[in-house]
């Protein structure tokens, strides 16, 4: 059971940074679209 707990654990840790990452992306493209060239 505890390895199950440490799996999830690590599973929902890189959930998190995935969707960080993906957040800051999206927002640096919609402040680079913004931007007048």
């Amino acid at each position: 059971m505890s390895n199950f707990i440490a799996v999830a654990f690590c599973g929902y840790f890189a959930l998190l940074i995935i969707l960080f990452s993906v957040k800051n992306l999206l927002l640096k493209d919609k402040t680079s679209l913004n931007l007048p060239e």
